[in-house]
Order: C-alpha cells, then sequence, then structure tokens
C-alpha cells in the first residue's frame, strides 16, 4: 500500500483539469440561459473552446449532411499548436462546422469485442511536486476487470494528482517514479493519447453544442465504423442511460443525475482499457447520490474494466467494495 507523503499547498491544477473546470463554468451560463454563451444546437462559424473529458485516442463521430459529408473538429492544443487529431493529451476543443469535410466510412454493423480480461497495475509508484514534496510513494496496486478501488484521504493528500500521473495529464514540474500497466503493457512513458484511460469528472461536462446523442458518439471508440453501426451504439447506450427519447436534447435541459449518465456512456463508447473516476458523485444531491452511484458502478462492473474512484465519502467506498488506498 502506498505512502502518503506531506500535502502539497502550492498544488498546480493541470491545464486539462483548468480547461474542465472552465467547461464546466460554460456550461452552467447555458443552463442559466446567458444570451453570449454560445449554445445550442446548429451553431456554426464559432470557435468555443470547451475541453475533452473524453478517453484519450478516441475518434470523431460522423454525422454527414445531406451530402454525406461531415464537419470536421478542429482541436486546438492547450500550448496553440493546431490539429485535428482530437486525441491530444490536455487538448482543448473548438467545435465549429467550417467549409473543411471528411467522408464517411461505409457501414460495418459489428461492435468490437473486449480483449482478455483488463486490468491496471501500479507498482511502486510515487510522485513528487515541483517544490520536491512527496505526494505519495512506493504505491502498489492492482485493479482487475469489472473491480472498483477507492482512493480516499484529506484535500491535498494527493488524489486527484494520482489520478493524474495514472492518465498521463500531470504538469510539467511533477516527477513520476515507479510503473503504470494496463493489460499488462507499461504505460508509463506513453501520452495521454495513447494510454486509452477514460475520466469521469466531478462536473459531467458534456459540449454544449452537440445534442446528447451527438455527445455520446463524439466519444465513440473507432473500431465502431459506418453510420448505421454508430447510430445504433448510440442508442443502445441511451437505452442502457435511461435516456430513451432523449437524444435529440440540448445538454443544458438535462438534470444533474442524467448529465452524469449521459458523461458515462460517451466515456465507455470509447472502449476504454481503464476507468478514472474523480469524485464523480460530489456534486449531486443526497436524493440522487446513491442511484448514480448504483448506476455508474453497475455499468463499469458488467463493462469488465477496471476503475479508481476518488471519494471522500465512505460510502462511495463501500458501494464500491473494491481495494482502499488510502493517501493521508
Amino acid at each position: 500500500m502506498g505512502r502518503a507523503g506531506p500535502a502539497h499547498a502550492a498544488h498546480r491544477r493541470s491545464p486539462w483539469r483548468r480547461a474542465v473546470a472552465q467547461a464546466a463554468e460554460g456550461q452552467a451560463a447555458c443552463a442559466a440561459g446567458a444570451a453570449d454563451a454560445g449554445c445550442g444546437l446548429g451553431i456554426r462559424g464559432i470557435d468555443r473552446t470547451i475541453p475533452a473529458d473524453h478517453v484519450s485516442g478516441r475518434r470523431q463521430g460522423c454525422h454527414p449532411d445531406h451530402r454525406g459529408r461531415c464537419p470536421v473538429l478542429r482541436v486546438r492544443q492547450a500550448g496553440g499548436r493546431s490539429s485535428r487529431d482530437p486525441a491530444g493529451g490536455p487538448a482543448v476543443v473548438g467545435l465549429s462546422g467550417g467549409p473543411d469535410i471528411a467522408r464517411c466510412d461505409p457501414p460495418q454493423p459489428a461492435r468490437p469485442e473486449r480483449r482478455g480480461k483488463l486490468s491496471l497495475k501500479l507498482s511502486r509508484l510515487s510522485v513528487r511536486a515541483p517544490d520536491g514534496a512527496t505526494l505519495f510513494a512506493g504505491l502498489d496496486l492492482t485493479v482487475v476487470a469489472g473491480e472498483v478501488a477507492t482512493v480516499t484521504g484529506p484535500s491535498g493528500a494527493g488524489k486527484s494528482t494520482l489520478l493524474d500521473a495514472i492518465g498521463g495529464h500531470l504538469s510539467p514540474g511533477f516527477h513520476v517514479t515507479g510503473r503504470v500497466f494496463l493489460d499488462g503493457r507499461d504505460v508509463t512513458d506513453l501520452p495521454a493519447e495513447a494510454r486509452g484511460i477514460g475520466v469521469m469528472f466531478q462536473q459531467a461536462v458534456l459540449f454544449p453544442h452537440l445534442s446528447v446523442a451527438d455527445n455520446l458518439a463524439f466519444g465513440l471508440s473507432p473500431a465502431i465504423r459506418g453510420r448505421l453501426a454508430r447510430r445504433m451504439a448510440v442508442a443502445e447506450a441511451l437505452a442502457q442511460a435511461g435516456l430513451d427519447g432523449m437524444g435529440a436534447r440540448d445538454p443544458a435541459t438535462l438534470s444533474g443525475g442524467q448529465r452524469a449518465r449521459a458523461a458515462l456512456m460517451r466515456t465507455l463508447l470509447a472502449d476504454p482499457k481503464a476507468v478514472l473516476l474523480d469524485e464523480p458523485f460530489s456534486a449531486l444531491d443526497p436524493g440522487r447520490r446513491h442511484d448514480i452511484r448504483e448506476f455508474v458502478l453497475a455499468t463499469i462492473r458488467r463493462s469488465r474494466i477496471p476503475a479508481l474512484l476518488v471519494t471522500h465519502d465512505r460510502q462511495d467506498a463501500d458501494a464500491a467494495g473494491g481495494p482502499v488506498v488510502a493517501l493521508t
């Protein structure tokens, strides 16, 4: 079990996490009906930047116009570089339907099947902050397929930093030792987009420019090809999440619990090798928290994906039922 070092009082959120927080604020503005928030469907020519709380390595969903062509998603990296690949680590995504187009793939209805039994393994993992303080050291943990391990501890102990280290999202200046293995493969030195790890945040950030169904389609694995197969996958995910008939709705019209379910299904549609849950239930009211927690945990177990849950709530750890890592 890992040993937590002294709390790092000057802990800096990574650009990736700051982008998620900014998007949550923008989503709140949409829900409040702000006139200049750029919300709604069918917006064109607006380069609104919102973060991708995504599984790295996913591919753009293909939703063609009447000519069978698809708008291209333009991606701007946090450092200001441009790319059309929406899989770039701490990426900030600008959604626009400009003149660029991409041809859609021919229909292939088969959905991908998961390979073997996935696992997440941490071997002697340690993280040192930019000021030299050790947040935690020598952490050993194995999470098998369908298991949900829990990370607990006070604020500043390094819980979210641990998730960033596993996902490849640490800010420059943090130093990692030890190894991270996914499905038996060492991914410690790989960039975030090459790891295939899904993340679910405290605030379920959905793209305000897209409908609920299009939000889910954006997370689809590249292995699901063709318009028919992709539509079927999204319809199935909506049904599993209890969101039947809501695919065409604006995300701002969903309740907190509905947004949480939609965000989870988008993460799982990318076919991740592991899922990191960063206090995903803490923003929900007590009456809704239990039901959403049960849905999330049951869905992860059914999907046979290893997961790591950060929480301050002992009830979350008890419901998860997996190993518990206590950082102090």
